[in-house]
């Protein structure tokens, strides 16, 4: 599957849109733990050129699954 926008063959942008808080730990060697994620925002996956295309769902599941 290839990731662009199946209407026009733009790319897509993926915003998250939140008002929580994310708690990472980032250890000496880098390793980074999250902690905590009291998370009350939602993910939204549109076209770059026209916000009103429809991203199929199983598409908008790939890029969630990506980022």
């Amino acid at each position: 599957m290839t990731i662009k926008c199946p209407i026009c063959g733009s790319v897509l942008l993926a915003k998250r849109i939140d008002n929580g808080i994310t708690i990472n730990r980032i250890e000496l060697n880098g390793e980074i733990t999250e902690l905590s994620n009291e998370s009350n925002g939602y993910d939204e996956i549109i076209c770059s050129k026209n916000k009103n295309h429809v991203i199929p769902n199983d598409l908008q599941l790939k890029i969630l699954d990506i980022i």
